[in-house]
């Protein structure tokens, strides 16, 4: 038996082949991401002055994000790798992500303290 054969009796998973439509149209939504994280970054010092961070303090701040997403994103993707949905594994969480996203985004100058925020 070589590797790349299934044990006897054991049938290898079916992964479906995407078509290039649907590889440009998930890139396009990548790209759409990745867009408005860099607008919450680009976004995040004015914010953090309003709210009393020194400017010192900014830097660090502006790591919250990439830390949390660097704990955050191995559980998500575990959980999706789970998820059987008519949408698909990932859609569901890039919209979640997405709307909670441009919630706290919107939210965060209302915030009563830095670390609230």
């Amino acid at each position: 038996m070589t590797p790349s054969t299934p044990a006897a009796g054991h049938a290898a998973p079916f992964k479906p082949r995407l078509s290039l439509v649907r590889i440009l149209e998930m890139n396009l939504g990548f790209l759409g991401l990745q867009f408005s994280f860099g607008l919450q970054q680009g976004n995040m010092a004015p914010i953090y002055s309003y709210l009393g961070a020194s400017e010192a303090q900014i830097p660090l701040l502006q790591l919250a994000g990439p830390m949390t997403g660097l704990l955050i994103q191995p559980l998500i993707g575990a959980l999706s790798d789970r998820t059987d949905s008519r949408w698909g594994r990932r859609t569901p969480y890039f919209l979640i992500g997405a709307v909670l996203c441009a919630l706290g985004l919107f939210f965060m100058p209302l915030s009563s303290s830095l670390l609230m925020a």
